[in-house]
Order: C-alpha cells, then structure tokens, then sequence
C-alpha cells in the first residue's frame, strides 16, 4: 500500500489574503488622507530642528529661519488657520529668544496695519446697515445704466469718500457698492456678467 504524503503547508492562492492585504492599503490611505494635517503638524517642526540644534555664530537668525520655515509650511498647506499661521511668531519668538513680546507685538499693531482693520470694519458696517444698497441704487437713479456714466458717477463717489478717509478704506468700502451695482444692472439685463465670471 503506497502512502501519499501530504504537504502539511500546501500553496494556496487563497483570495482572502489578498483582499485583506488590498483592505488594509486602502485604509491606510484613507487614514492618511484624513489625519495628513496633523502629520505635518507633528512631523515638519521635528524635520526643522536641525537648524535650531547646529551651532553657529549667529542663533538667533537660525532661530528666526526655523519660525519663517515653520509658518512657510503652514501657510501653504493650510494646516492651522491662516489667522493662527500669522500669530505664531508672538509665542515663538519670545520663546525662542529672538525678540521679547512687547517688540513682537508691536510689529503687528502699527499705523498701517490698524489703518487696515479700521477701514475693514468701516466696509462691514456700511455693508450690514444696508447703506452700500442705497448708495448703488442711488448712482444708478441719478447718473443712469451707461457704462460711461456709471464709471463717473463711481469714481465721483470714491473721489468723495477719499476727502474725508483713507484710500485704502475709501477702496474697502467701494468693493460692495460696485458689487450691488453689477447685481442689479444683470438684473435688469443690461449687463450679462455671468459671461464674464
């Protein structure tokens, strides 16, 4: 009587295998889809330490080089809010030793920049209190649907408000009048704007 042997590990191509194999990929590029902001909020600052750790004569340029990297990163790829990207050197810095609070903080709140947020609210406060609508409407009841008038009848009312404000908040508070003028002159038809967007 002849005795077979049997291979106690035979070769199966088993297909469970495979698509356990295949399912855990793709998990984990799901995973790495989901979680990747949080990768490069741990990992990029770890891959910028070498510049931080080398000696040389001039620390706190390195220093400051390992912030701007830091944000660079940041700020292109979105990984915290812009907002917070931009305040960022008001905790490394005097963490750092690169500059104390009070310096740090006082590059932020300058004429310009204030300036800027003063004319921002301006523009948010005209838009909110409906004011922007009537100033369109009013351009338009006066001067009219021409193109010609309409550019005039604008640059009078920027002209106007440049007397008394900034230009960069006269400007600021333009972008909704000019906006309300374009709706409603496509809703009259006299200009198909979609076109051109």
């Amino acid at each position: 009587m002849a005795t077979q042997s049997i291979d106690p590990y035979p070769i199966t191509t088993d297909s469970t295998n495979r698509r356990k194999t295949d399912n855990c990929g793709k998990l984990l590029i799901q995973f790495l889809l989901i979680y990747w902001k949080s990768f490069v909020i741990i990992l990029w600052p770890l891959i910028l330490l070498p510049i931080v750790i080398i000696e040389t004569t001039e620390v706190k340029a390195m220093r400051c080089l390992y912030v701007i990297g830091l944000m660079a990163m940041f700020w292109m790829t979105e990984v915290l809010p812009l907002p917070i990207t931009g305040l960022i050197p008001i905790f490394l810095y005097p963490l750092m030793g690169i500059m104390s609070t009070g310096d740090t903080c006082m590059c932020y709140m300058n004429d310009t920049t204030m300036m800027f947020i003063g004319s921002m609210v301006i523009a948010i406060v005209i838009e909110n209190s409906g004011l922007h609508i009537r100033i369109a409407l009013l351009i338009i009841k006066l001067i009219g649907c021409s193109h010609r008038r309409l550019t005039l009848g604008l640059f009078c009312v920027t002209m106007f408000l440049s007397m008394w404000i900034s230009n960069t908040a006269a400007t600021t508070m333009m972008l909704p009048i000019v906006e309300i003028v374009l709706l409603e002159l496509e809703a009259v038809s006299v200009i198909p704007i979609s076109k051109y967007v």
